[in-house]
């Protein structure tokens, strides 16, 4: 969301919703919220409530508690439906649905921000995004055709309808965009990485090192293309590289996750969202 639109929704709410001294903490503003509801008049009350719950689903995306997030949100959503402007707390709920994995469940609420605001280029990336974590590539295109006609110099986009694409088979427009991703932000570690390996699907093995090469220098712990790039050496024969590849594939991996996992939801983390 524009992040402008969002401090200053947050500020006019503090304001609102009550007034207490510097010492006091974010738990303390939150109960006392609540407990201005239950002692005014309902519609007034209600609409405390909902300025608390929206508060503290904040708060709590912020601290990556995004199950108690969704929960508070939600009930803010009860209490006042009109709060703040929906469309920024469909859009926070969505967000944490979506850091959950609950990626199906994320598109309603990304819908319904779409129709309260349609030119946001974030929530078309970001539902773009859930879509092609559930395996909607065409709808994901769609989705990033249309944040880019929002801001064509995003990069991300790019990057990502090039996932979509390949994931299509369109590894010619995928080349495109991943292209086009490096020319806009030649610092994009994730677009290098997945050129190189395109490049290597198509048996560009060599290219395709030039690229997991760039990708490693601008992010040295970047496991995917340590663990690329020694796929990419075995192919080309040479064994004893990749195999060093593929240990520090493994022991950044280790250290990052903590230990061997197969939750993709942990592994598809490498996808940014807005």
């Amino acid at each position: 969301m524009n992040k402008f639109k969002l401090a200053t929704a947050l500020v006019v709410a503090f304001a609102t919703v009550f007034t207490v001294s510097a010492e006091t903490s974010k738990e303390d503003y939150y109960e006392k919220a609540i407990e201005n509801g239950e002692q005014k008049d309902y519609d007034q009350g209600t609409k405390n409530f909902g300025k608390a719950y929206y508060l503290r689903g904040i708060e709590e995306y912020d601290s990556g508690k995004y199950k108690a997030a969704v929960s508070d949100l939600t009930k803010a959503l009860e209490y006042d439906p009109t709060i703040l402007g929906s469309d920024q707390i469909f859009y926070q709920r969505g967000m944490a649905k979506f850091r959950l994995g609950r990626y199906k469940e994320s598109l309603v609420d990304f819908d319904q921000v779409i129709k309260f605001y349609p030119t946001n280029h974030e929530v078309y990336y970001n539902r773009g995004l859930a879509k092609y974590h559930l395996g909607r590539y065409k709808e994901a295109v769609l989705d990033y055709d249309q944040a880019i006609k929002l801001k064509p110099e995003h990069a991300y986009t790019y990057n990502n309808r090039g996932l979509a694409k390949a994931s299509l088979e369109k590894n010619k427009e995928a080349m495109k965009d991943y292209d086009q991703a490096i020319e806009l932000d030649q610092t994009n570690a994730k677009a290098y990485n997945n050129r190189g390996l395109l490049k290597d699907n198509l048996n560009n093995h060599a290219e395709a090192i030039i690229d997991f090469d760039k990708a490693i220098e601008l992010d040295p712990e970047y496991v995917k293309a340590y663990y690329f790039r020694g796929l990419a050496k075995f192919s080309l024969g040479q064994r004893t590289q990749a195999i060093k590849d593929l240990s520090q594939a493994l022991f950044f991996f280790l250290k990052q996750f903590g230990s061997l996992t197969t939750d993709e939801n942990e592994i598809k983390k490498s996808l940014p969202v807005l």
